[in-house]
């Protein structure tokens, strides 16, 4: 049974990476298309969008997956309860946990990032550069978040249990 958690939860992380990735590049795309170069800071720029992007995506990666998470463990048990990694003093509540984890993101994730583009001397991207960039900075965000949505989840599925 573990065994089927593991490797569940690593689908899970790769393919939410994948979508990520994806949708974050149609985004750059739609959003900064007309700029030839993405500034580093200051309106449409790189800290911008990367604090909103740390904001926004995991209240929306919750919304849209517990759900799902919630359902699959409904049709059958993955893990005993015992055997259950802690899920920690997190909301149930998608919502709540997605606000928690964006500003977790916001607070950590962020400013390193930012961090190591100024170690870098990046003061801007091109179009180009910076799709892959938000992309990337998305992705990884998504593989960080989806094993604490999909533990939650499961934890409240556990919880609501009759035995």
């Amino acid at each position: 049974m573990i065994k089927e958690y593991q490797h569940y939860r690593r689908e899970q992380v790769i393919g939410g990476a994948v979508v990520n990735f994806a949708i974050n590049a149609a985004l750059a795309w739609l959003l900064f298309r007309q700029m030839p170069q993405v500034p580093f800071i200051g309106s449409n720029s790189i800290v911008g969008d990367t604090l909103a992007t740390a904001l926004l995506l995991p209240p929306l990666l919750c919304l849209a997956v517990m759900p799902t998470f919630r359902s699959m463990f409904a049709r059958r048990v993955v893990l005993h309860p015992a055997r259950l990694p802690a899920a920690g003093g997190l909301p149930q509540h998608p919502l709540l946990l997605g606000l928690l984890l964006g500003l977790l993101a916001a607070l950590t994730l962020v400013p390193l990032t930012l961090w190591l583009l100024q170690l870098l001397q990046v003061y801007a991207m091109s179009f180009g550069g910076f799709v892959l960039f938000k992309a990337g900075f998305a992705a990884v965000l998504a593989a960080l978040i989806t094993p604490l949505v999909l533990r939650r989840a499961l934890a409240w599925h556990l919880q609501n249990l009759r035995y």
